[in-house]
């Protein structure tokens, strides 16, 4: 039964289809729960009604708890893979190496992916074919 989704599957498509499967029943099943309870609210009587709002209480965190414990996986996976997918990538972030005011300037002025760099122009001035950084005026190339 899984050796067809694990076969020519990465790590990280195998994360993502667990993650989206989790997040699918989550999301069925409190929509499921959630509509019998409104509906047995709506057609039952006065103390039925006072019975199922006490149970409204418990419904409600269980819900944060499932779809908080899911989605803080989902977003800490979604940031592990970003980080590790630009490493191996050859993303590098581009920072100015001049001085400012008698303090390294740092300013980050752009990025290199596979060996093509990309300047932020609101970061960069462009001077007779050499880029420099506007807040110290340190010519990057």
């Amino acid at each position: 039964m899984f050796e067809d989704i694990f076969k020519d599957s990465s790590e990280k498509e195998i994360m993502n289809q667990i993650l989206g499967v989790i997040q699918s029943i989550g999301t069925f099943t409190a929509v499921g729960i959630l509509m019998v309870l409104g509906i047995k609210y709506m057609v039952g009587s006065t103390e039925q009604r006072a019975s199922y709002k006490r149970s409204f209480l418990p419904y409600v965190i269980g819900s944060v708890l499932i779809f908080g414990a899911v989605n803080i996986t989902a977003v800490i996976y979604d940031g592990v893979n970003e980080a590790t997918t630009a490493h191996e990538s050859g993303y590098e972030e581009i920072y100015c190496t001049g001085t400012y005011e008698g303090h390294n300037c740092h300013t980050l002025v752009g990025n290199k992916m596979n060996g093509q760099i990309t300047y932020y122009p609101d970061r960069v001035i462009v001077e007779s074919g050499h880029v420099k950084c506007k807040t110290c005026g340190h010519y990057l190339s």
